[in-house]
């Protein structure tokens, strides 16, 4: 196995956690801190996942303030 597709393995592995821990919360909201949280936390090793880990903070920070 090459570095390229254990890396692409591992981000598979990342985001499959980041939507097991999502579909685990009891509503919507709490769903998307988690998942905001997880993608900050994976985008810390992966660059190409900040962007969408800001846009996912952004959200959360929103959902946050209504509740």
């Amino acid at each position: 196995m090459t570095a390229e597709t254990e890396g692409k393995d591992r981000l598979g592995q990342d985001l499959l956690i980041v939507l097991e821990e999502a579909a685990s919360r009891g509503n919507p909201d709490d769903a998307v801190v988690v998942i905001a949280g997880t993608l900050a936390d994976i985008a810390e090793r992966r660059a190409e996942l900040r962007e969408l880990a800001e846009q996912w903070l952004q959200m959360s920070a929103k959902t946050c303030r209504v509740a």
